[in-house]
């Protein structure tokens, strides 16, 4: 019996080859599970699993001016207030969110958060370095 596809064919792979999440302080789980409603903090672990099968999340933009490779993940609730997610997925050990927007009135992102953002990610990146050195050093 012939199968008909029905919509695009979604690759599977192993839940051991998923990218770990890390965020970035890991304070921003909190902010998370005390300012966001429900359903977004959903949706928004959704997206992340998205990420971690390598895949893109469906609504989502490129944030160069924070970074090269980093992107936010865009979320609403039913009152049409926004919510994002910005996360780097480029590096091999793990997907990391470093910034999360509560609440957000309008489409631009202030230039606060991208700074904010800019010196977290600038964080990460010499973490990155020293563990690395760390590694080489053993």
């Amino acid at each position: 019996m012939d199968r008909k596809k029905t919509g695009p064919e979604i690759p599977k792979i192993d839940p051991s080859d998923e990218k770990e999440v890390r965020f970035w302080p890991e304070k921003l789980t909190e902010e998370i599970k005390d300012n966001w409603p429900v359903e977004v903090r959903k949706e928004g672990g959704f997206q992340l699993g998205r990420v971690q099968q390598g895949l893109e999340p469906n609504n989502y933009r490129l944030m160069p001016a924070i970074g090269a490779g980093v992107k936010e993940i865009k979320l609403q609730d039913r009152d049409k207030s926004q919510y994002r997610l910005i996360y780097i997925a480029k590096f091999d050990e793990a997907i990391y969110v470093f910034h999360v927007i509560t609440k957000k009135k309008t489409e631009a992102t202030s230039q606060r958060d991208i700074e904010l953002a800019k010196k977290r990610l600038g964080e990460i990146i010499e973490h990155r370095k020293q563990q690395e050195q760390e590694s080489k050093e053993k």
